[in-house]
């Protein structure tokens, strides 16, 4: 039997994003379904749990989990069913989103997660590669941690294939550290093996820095909250653990302390006047020494000025 589309019907229409038939038509539920067209049918509007059940026939209590469902692969966002054609993901997930996928921990079942492998053969190739890897089966949370980097994250199966191998060659081969890399990479758009390949091997490059900037300033270990700012130092401002090492004895006379905030201050102030040697550090601050002076003077000037006009003034 052959069926048709019926033009007449089409007095009114609304856009479902290219993403619910391609990835998401096997995995998403009747009731998944239902509640995704009435709420983008009704964009832009707010709808409660009660409203939504009334108007699909699904059951209350069910509307919260699969609200979530579509929240989760970032379809729909927090709140009441509020559904913006403006917010919504059509062809790629926003950054912010990607970003917030790879922070929180999101449910995966591990029938979705079989899905996903069987309808991807390279999807399916970056489980048997981490199997490989780890030398075992896979957890479910390691499962998990994967589909979240290709389905909700949006990577390629491919970089995050190497991804993976970049974190068993530095030994951090936890769900969380490698969701951490990918949404570092998310972050600076890196999506094709090129571009893994160049990060892979500048963070080689700033592993072995960093081994010596550790030795040289004495410490255990870099928190993760500065790792950012001493990439920038290392890669941005081009700059040796020579020149850091006089910031870090700088940060000791001013504060007695290893200051990360204050070592940024003085390495940005040295980068703005072309520091790039040991040698030039001493030059910079002579310059600027003679400028403070220089201004001292003249505000001293202004002042004497000031004072004999004003007795001038009294006489």
């Amino acid at each position: 039997m052959e069926f048709k589309i019926s033009l007449g019907a089409f007095d009114g229409v609304f856009a479902v994003p290219n993403s619910v038939v391609d990835e998401y038509i096997k995995l998403a539920s009747g009731d998944n379904l239902k509640v995704l067209m009435y709420c983008l049918r009704h964009g832009g509007v707010s709808l409660s749990d009660g409203e939504i059940a009334r108007a699909t026939g699904v059951k209350i209590e069910n509307v919260p989990a699969v609200m979530e469902f579509w929240k989760q692969r970032g379809l729909l966002y927090s709140g009441q069913c509020t559904v913006d054609s403006g917010q919504l993901l059509t062809e790629k997930t926003t950054l912010k989103v990607k970003q917030a996928v790879l922070e929180r921990d999101t449910e995966f079942s591990p029938k979705e997660i079989a899905d996903t492998v069987k309808s991807n053969s390279d999807v399916e190739y970056l489980f048997k590669r981490c199997e490989e890897l780890y030398g075992r089966p896979l957890k479910h949370n390691e499962m998990k941690a994967l589909a979240v980097i290709v389905e909700d994250a949006g990577m390629k199966p491919e970089v995050a294939v190497l991804l993976v191998m970049h974190c068993f060659d530095i030994g951090k081969t936890s769900p969380a550290y490698m969701k951490k890399v990918a949404k570092s990479w998310v972050e600076r758009d890196i999506n094709t093996c090129a571009g893994a390949e160049t990060e892979i091997e500048v963070s080689k490059q700033y592993q072995g820095v960093e081994g010596e900037l550790k030795r040289t300033l004495r410490i255990a270990d870099i928190p993760d909250k500065y790792r950012d700012v001493i990439r920038k130092w290392l890669h941005d401002f081009s700059f040796s653990v020579e020149i850091i090492y006089e910031a870090y004895q700088i940060s000791l006379e001013k504060t007695g302390k290893l200051e990360y905030n204050y070592m940024d201050k003085v390495l940005s102030n040295w980068h703005v006047n072309g520091v790039k040697t040991v040698r030039d550090i001493s030059k910079v601050n002579e310059k600027q020494k003679k400028e403070k002076q220089s201004s001292k003077k003249a505000s001293f000037d202004l002042d004497e000025w000031e004072k004999q006009i004003m007795d001038e003034y009294e006489d």
